[in-house]
This record gives structure tokens, C-alpha cells and sequence, in this order.
């Protein structure tokens, strides 16, 4: 009796083999700086485990041993990658301080909808990237102010401008020098200063990381720099994440901690490529 993984199911081990592969770039490029498009596929580390499975289920199903064998390391190491997001740390003690971050999309976003979500999530510190002009005068118009009575704001064009919105008194502080705009400021908690800047670095290019990678060197060297008592939260679109290695070096050597992981918040997705599709990354 003929091997039914004979002749004709070496085009089938051949597909699994280079999907398995495929899928396996998003890991790899979790620890390289260049090329410029690992910086993008790094992007996808956690979504990648999905079509992994799907190749895991198929070797299996075909018994294709070596892509399933394969397959079922990567998925482990995918899956293990996602623990620390959904296994919480004991909170510190302290005085819980609710803050937001939300980028404007370019300054088109729905400003009634924010000043919404604001006055429902009861939010204390509202950090803006891609805040313009008009988009501000919208926000103003909307009722940020009653909600949010204090700001420091740096509106710009296009994608640069950036904002903060409190319910205590802000004093402005220096910003960090990136391509976009990034305001900060400090207030007081408890008795406590505490510093907040809305970030935004430039978002890598399948062609050209240069200036986002400049952008994290800056963030890093601006955070090394930071007195070291003081409670500094870091709120924007930092156009990254854990699974870039730049990234984890900024907050490796800062002794940042990702408020979405102490909390066990999860994967939250936060961006679309377009208008229309379901948030990715």
C-alpha cells in the first residue's frame, strides 16, 4: 500500500515547513535591530501564535510529524511570551492615580467620545498624542475642561502635537527633544510629585527605522536621566512594544514596569491599520 505522505504530500510538507517558518519571524525578530522590517514583523510577535496553532492543527492532522513537532515548540514559545500579560503582580501600596492615553488619529478622532470615556472611566490624567490645533479647540468645545479643569498642551500638525489634561493643578516641565512633540508636567498625589509626559516616538517603516530607532535612543537617554525619587508615568503611543528589543532596553535600564502587566490587563489591542478593520497590535 502506497504512503499517502508519499509523492503527493511533499508539496503539503513543503507548505507547512516554510509556514512554520513564516510564523517564526515574528520571534526572531523579537531580538534583532536590523533589518528594518524586523522592527514591523517584531510588531505581531503576540498575533503570530494564532496562524502557528492553525499549522500546529493541520501537521497534526496530516501527520506531518517534524512541522508538528515544530509548530508545537513555537507555539509554546509564543504562548509564553503572552504570561506576563495576564499573570498579575501584587499592586504596590498607594494612592491609585487613573490616567488615559489616547491618540487622536491625526488630530480626527471624536472628541466628544474621549471627553465620554473620560467622565465614565472617572480619569485623573488624560495624556493626547496627535493633538492639533482644531482638534484641541474640539475637546474644549466638548467639555474636557469642566471634566479635566487643568492642561499643558503642545498642539501641531499632522501627527506632532501632543497634551495633557488633569484634575489637579499641572506644572509644566521641559520636554524630552523627539520628532513629535512631548509634553510633560508635574502634579501632586498625596502629598507626592509626580511627573507625566505623553510620549509619541516615530512610527518604524518596512524601509526606514532610523527615526524611530532615534526616537527610543532619545526616550532612554532621557529616562536615564530622571531623578531616580521621583514616580514618573510615561502615557502615549510609543508605537512599540515588548516584543521590540529597543524597547525593552528603554525599560530595562529605567526599571519601567508596563501598567498593563502588573495589572494582568492582557493582550489590548490599540491599533488598525485602517478605518473599518478591528484593532491588531
Amino acid at each position: 500500500m502506497a504512503d499517502r505522505r508519499g509523492a503527493g504530500g511533499r508539496p503539503m510538507a513543503a507548505a507547512l515547513a516554510v509556514a512554520t517558518a513564516a510564523c517564526a519571524l515574528p520571534l526572531v525578530a523579537r531580538f534583532l535591530t536590523t533589518p528594518a522590517p524586523a522592527a514591523v514583523l517584531a510588531a505581531f510577535g503576540t498575533l503570530a501564535v494564532l496562524p502557528t496553532l492553525v499549522v500546529l492543527t493541520l501537521s497534526a492532522a496530516t501527520r506531518h510529524l517534524a512541522t508538528a513537532v515544530a509548530a508545537a515548540v513555537l507555539a509554546l514559545a509564543q504562548l509564553a511570551l503572552l504570561v506576563p500579560q495576564v499573570a498579575s503582580d501584587r499592586a504596590p501600596d498607594g494612592t491609585p492615580l487613573t490616567v488615559m492615553t489616547v491618540n487622536l488619529n491625526l488630530g480626527a478622532a471624536d472628541a466628544a467620545a474621549v471627553v465620554e470615556a473620560v467622565r465614565r472611566h472617572r480619569v485623573e490624567v488624560l495624556s493626547v498624542q496627535e493633538l492639533t490645533v482644531d482638534a484641541e479647540r474640539r475637546l474644549d468645545a466638548a467639555g474636557i475642561g469642566t471634566a479635566l479643569p487643568y492642561k499643558v498642551t503642545d498642539p501641531g500638525g499632522s501627527a506632532s502635537g501632543t497634551g495633557l489634561w488633569a484634575s489637579r493643578p499641572l506644572a509644566r516641565l521641559a520636554p524630552w527633544q523627539m520628532t513629535f512633540r512631548s509634553s510633560a508636567a508635574a502634579l501632586t498625589v498625596a502629598g507626592r510629585r509626580v511627573v507625566v509626559r505623553s510620549v509619541h516616538p516615530f512610527p518604524p517603516r518596512w524601509s526606514d527605522v532610523s527615526r524611530w530607532r532615534a526616537d527610543l535612543t532619545a526616550l532612554r537617554t532621557s529616562v536615564a536621566g530622571d531623578d531616580d525619587q521621583e514616580v514618573t508615568v510615561l502615557l502615549g503611543d510609543l508605537n512599540a512594544t515588548g516584543h521590540h528589543r529597543e524597547l525593552r532596553r528603554v525599560m530595562a535600564e529605567g526599571g519601567w514596569r508596563d501598567a498593563g502587566e502588573l495589572v494582568g490587563a492582557g493582550v489590548v489591542r490599540t491599533w488598525s491599520p485602517s478605518r473599518g478593520v478591528p484593532p491588531l497590535l
